[in-house]
């Protein structure tokens, strides 16, 4: 139990404290000259970040239109591309079968050159 005194008597010092300064800090703002000037000055940086931030957030717009337009484009273009890589493949593949038809029917002309009624010209006739 000691230990959860101690972490409470350290919370409570530290909402004092910061109850105090805070207090502090509100009376030096608002209720002196110099106070009052400091939290001028505190306003106008706040709104100029504040004038940043928006001219950053129209930057990243600019940019993510940009960048959503680039990506259109890179689209279009890759599949133009494949497109154009198909029909190579396409062809590719069409002259390869046709090239193969070819030596399909060579070698048919070749073995009937060499065949006669389904058996090789060199054979001897079947003992029978």
């Amino acid at each position: 139990m000691s230990e959860n005194d101690g972490n409470s008597g350290n919370f409570f010092t530290g909402l004092v404290l910061g109850s105090l300064l805070g207090a502090a800090a509100y009376y030096y703002l608002k209720e002196t000259a110099q106070g009052q000037k400091t939290a001028q000055k505190i306003k106008a940086g706040a709104d100029q970040a504040i004038g940043n931030i928006g001219d950053l957030v129209d930057d990243l717009e600019n940019q993510k239109d940009e960048l959503g337009q680039k990506t259109e484009q890179i689209g279009r273009e890759l599949d133009e591309k494949l497109k154009q890589v198909k029909k190579e493949i396409t062809a590719e593949a069409q002259a390869g079968l046709e090239q193969i038809n070819e030596l399909q029917e060579r070698g048919r002309k070749i073995a009937k050159y060499f065949t006669h009624r389904g058996r090789p010209v060199n054979s001897k006739p079947a003992k029978g």
